[in-house]
């Protein structure tokens, strides 16, 4: 991989909302990872707005692997569900 590889921005992942990109950016910024939440802002006029989170691509595996490893940060972990 050359060194202008290296520097390239590529998409980490797509997600439904603003919410959900940003707390998988945040996973990503908490473990050393420069991770950035892209809006295509016609879409969202639209409400088609599908949220991109960007990467380098030299972190793009070790992104991968980090989701991987991590529980669904937007769900409540085991024997913290709410009660109804």
């Amino acid at each position: 991989m050359s060194q202008d590889d290296k520097q390239r921005l590529a998409v980490f992942e797509q997600y439904g909302s603003e919410f959900d990109a940003n707390v998988a950016a945040g996973v990503l910024r908490a473990n050393g990872i420069d991770a950035q939440v892209v809006i295509d802002s016609t879409a969202t006029a639209l409400l088609l707005s599908p949220v991109r989170v960007f990467v380098f691509e030299r972190d793009l595996e070790r992104a991968r692997e980090i989701m991987a490893s991590e529980a669904d940060p937007t769900q409540p972990e085991d024997g913290q569900q709410e009660k109804g």
